[in-house]
């Protein structure tokens, strides 16, 4: 549920304010990395283990509602977010285990 919950915040403030600033294709690219990713690097810090999973799941689950209601039709950019909070879960666990790891 985190993962579901950061995704739809992170996604609409930085679609916001990069809607404020640019207005843009560019600047909703940009909203659609870095909201979702930031996303995904917490949801992984709170799940400690399978952080990864948990963002895929609550990232799937926010699509729809992405593509439905914050940008109707857009399933593109739904997607392309819910793939880099995914991907910014998995790179944060894969760290985070590295780091668990290397202590004695």
């Amino acid at each position: 549920m985190f993962a579901f919950a950061g995704n739809l915040l992170f996604f609409t403030v930085t679609n916001a304010a990069a809607g404020l600033t640019v207005g843009s294709e560019a600047a909703l690219l940009w909203a659609s990395i870095l909201g979702p990713a930031l996303a995904g690097i917490l949801t992984a810090v709170v799940a400690h283990q399978r952080g990864g999973i948990h963002a895929l799941l609550g990232s799937a689950a926010s699509m729809p509602v992405i593509a439905l209601f914050l940008l109707p039709g857009a399933w593109r950019t739904a997607i392309f977010a819910a793939c880099f909070c995914t991907l910014g879960a998995a790179i944060t666990e894969i760290l985070l285990r590295q780091r668990t790891q290397a202590k004695p």
